[in-house]
């Protein structure tokens, strides 16, 4: 898909500085990396340590590494069994360490390491860290640290990536599940060349699928990895500012045969968040090709009608 090729370039210069970084900090610690004098020793001595229990909003006592990025486990990756491979590798980054290493932890980190291996060709194969069984990632889309956005992200039919939490001691207390989120904000923000379009409460744009007006939802399976539904509660009934002024509503998505969740809809639109918009007020997702004929839209806060809401590029496709 066309959005597959916005996004991949930024996201591996991504890998190296965050993988990258990652076994530098181990190296340091393990003893992997050769002597440079006292200076050096010192400075080594005093690294964070390569995990470390951190706080992230509505996520206290979760799993970071030594840049407080959080970390991320894929569900069904319990007992070390890699299910993210491929084309998952270019925004799940596993946070590799040399063979045999141990890892410096800091306090509150509980659980049992140890590795799996990745084998990336037929002469390259690489250890990926395990916490209390489960490999450890970090996400592309949390772009500083104490973040986020990797949470409860949806990797196949039921399937779910998770935070770790750090004092865990089992697998079955590893996964954080998503903490309960309050009413949703929505804002009327100004991005570049589009002024006036649909944000949340981070400022972050909104866009709609043109052809699931109405509510009907064809953003499924892979394409989830990259646009995040907007969910709320059940029956809640979102705060919004200014400037915003069409009609909200929600539609039933089906997660798996026992967990069914609530996306935000506008003027009939569901409503996503994208995973190449990094930060706020961007607009990569604005145009892009969703299949033949049908793309991707910024939403007007300001329109009260299903034709007035998606926002036409500023330049073609």
């Amino acid at each position: 898909m066309q959005f597959v090729s916005k996004v991949t370039s930024p996201r591996r210069r991504r890998l190296g500085a965050l993988v990258g970084g990652a076994v530098l900090s181990i190296g340091a610690v393990s003893g992997v990396l050769p002597s440079l004098g006292a200076s050096a020793s010192a400075t080594a001595r005093k690294a964070p340590p390569v995990l470390q229990e951190m706080s992230v909003a509505k996520y206290p006592g979760v799993l970071g590494n030594s840049k407080s990025h959080s970390l991320y486990l894929l569900h069904d990756e319990l007992g070390g069994k890699l299910h993210c491979t491929g084309e998952c590798l270019q925004f799940w980054f596993p946070l590799y360490v040399a063979k045999g290493s141990h890892p410096s932890i800091g306090a509150g980190v509980k659980g049992k390491l140890g590795t799996v291996a990745r084998k990336l060709s037929k002469k390259v194969t690489r250890y990926q860290l395990t916490f209390n069984s489960y490999p450890v990632y970090t996400f592309s889309g949390d772009t500083g640290p104490k973040q986020s956005h990797g949470e409860h992200v949806k990797f196949a039919a039921g399937v779910f990536w998770y935070l770790l939490r750090a004092s865990a001691t089992t697998a079955a207390k590893t996964p954080v599940t998503q903490a309960t989120v309050p009413a949703s904000v929505l804002e009327d923000i100004n991005v570049p060349s589009y002024p006036g379009v649909l944000g949340n409460s981070k400022q972050f744009s909104l866009y709609v699928l043109q052809d699931e007006v109405g509510g009907k939802l064809h953003c499924t399976g892979g394409c989830l990895s990259f646009w995040f539904p907007m969910y709320v509660a059940k029956g809640s009934h979102p705060s919004i500012g200014a400037g915003v002024k069409g009609k909200l509503g929600t539609v039933a998505r089906k997660l798996s045969s026992t967990v069914t969740k609530y996306q935000l809809t506008y003027n009939s639109y569901p409503v996503y968040v994208y995973s190449g918009d990094t930060g706020s007020k961007q607009s990569n997702g604005e145009g892009i090709m969703f299949s033949a004929g049908v793309y991707w839209y910024l939403a007007s806060a300001s329109a009260t009608t299903a034709a007035a809401t998606p926002v036409l590029p500023t330049q073609g496709y």
